[in-house]
């Protein structure tokens, strides 16, 4: 019994179920609802992300996923050629670098522009009143590149799914 494997194991399905999930979750269902929803909306997304630790839970799955991903990917293949090029091997290949590609446009595009937005939202709060055509025009240019990151996660983080778990079967 390899209790290190069964431990990354864990960490990685369930990290990745979380990260997966508040993305589904976020792009699927929350966001075109808060955008239905106009200004109400917008508030009830500020108070979420003020109220709840929904970025820091995103950002942690990440990380834990990720990490516990190499390491596992490093224990099963060694790195070697004849292991990465097999099928198993490139299943969990093509898994691994979809997921790793998402991993780094969270840390570099999305995790910045959520905070961005959070940043200019207490701002609008704080000065209270109707936000100026300049900073609704930054606020809806800020969205409009979570949106579209959060889409392209959701479809790596898909390929990651679907290269991991059918890569035993191939």
């Amino acid at each position: 019994m390899d209790l290190l494997m069964i431990v990354l194991r864990l960490i990685h399905i369930f990290g990745g179920f979380l990260w997966f999930g508040i993305g589904f979750f976020y792009v699927r269902f929350l966001e075109p609802t808060v955008q239905a929803t106009g200004p109400e909306g917008q508030r009830f997304i500020q108070k979420m992300g003020q109220v709840t630790p929904i970025n820091n839970a995103i950002g942690i799955a990440a990380i834990l996923t990720t990490l516990s991903g190499l390491l596992m990917y490093w224990r099963i293949s060694g790195f070697q050629g004849s292991w990465i090029t097999s099928s198993y091997g490139i299943g969990l290949t093509i898994g691994g670098l979809a997921g790793l590609a998402e991993f780094i446009l969270g840390a570099t595009v999305s995790g910045p522009t959520a905070a961005r937005i959070a940043a200019l939202g207490k701002e609008l709060e704080a000065k209270g009143g109707p936000p100026s055509p300049e900073q609704l025009a930054h606020m809806q240019a800020l969205q409009e590149k979570l949106h579209t990151n959060g889409v392209r996660g959701v479809l790596l983080l898909t390929i990651a799914l679907i290269g991991m778990s059918i890569a035993q079967y191939l």
